[in-house]
């Protein structure tokens, strides 16, 4: 049975004024890392995921935060753990 971990590029686009709280916040959760923000509201996050189900439910869960406008998919990448080199 093949192991696959789900990476993923997010864009955030927050309000300008909450985007301290909500970079914070998004920071917090399990497999989401920061890799840049702009002054403007926009967050760029990485994101892996043991499955496609739970990517889905941390990009809703970032959606429903305070202060989050929208959220985006940029890139989206199975890779199966279990493949010889």
């Amino acid at each position: 049975m093949s192991e696959l971990t789900h990476i993923s590029s997010l864009l955030i686009q927050a309000h300008p004024s909450e985007m301290g709280s909500v970079q914070r916040a998004v920071a917090t959760l399990p497999g989401v890392e920061v890799q840049a923000n702009d002054p403007a509201g926009k967050i760029v996050v990485t994101v892996e995921t043991a499955a496609e189900q739970s990517l889905m439910e941390t990009i809703d869960g970032i959606g429903r935060m305070d202060g989050v406008v929208n959220v985006l998919l940029v890139y989206h990448h199975a890779e199966n753990l279990n493949a010889e080199n």
